[in-house]
């Protein structure tokens, strides 16, 4: 892996991730490719990634599997669990736009900003003594 190899001789006294299993495995691959000690690596849920609703939305698997089965971050309210169909009918009820009906249903950019920034004043990292 590119980042790895170019962060190898970088020293990491600490290394965090999200707890998703494709953010833990990249973190394990850059971790076993530097020098010296390797720090323990600590996952954390308040570190996923925001997704766009629409993004998923758009994508070819959406009408097929409940979005929770993708495994996409924090939670998509009354969406989680759903194919998407049953979203576009409740949205066609009410008489709004898809994107309406996901903006109502998920995590905000105000949540996930409050999410992420939770999990840096809740570690209050130090500054290493060089």
């Amino acid at each position: 892996m590119i980042a790895g190899q170019c962060l190898r001789n970088e020293v990491f006294t600490r290394a965090f991730s999200s707890d998703l299993s494709r953010a833990r495995h990249t973190a394990e691959i850059i971790l076993e490719q530097i020098q010296g000690t390797k720090p323990e690596l600590i996952l954390d849920k308040r570190l996923r990634e925001r997704v766009s609703k629409l993004i998923f939305m758009s994508c070819p698997c959406a009408q097929r599997y409940p979005i929770a089965s993708c495994n996409f971050p924090q939670s998509y309210g009354e969406m989680e669990g759903q194919p998407v169909s049953v979203h576009v009918e409740q949205a066609e009820k009410l008489g709004i736009t898809l994107a309406e009906w996901a903006s109502k249903t998920s995590e905000g950019i105000e949540e996930f900003t409050e999410r992420v920034m939770s999990f840096f004043q809740v570690r209050q990292i130090p500054q290493e003594n060089s």
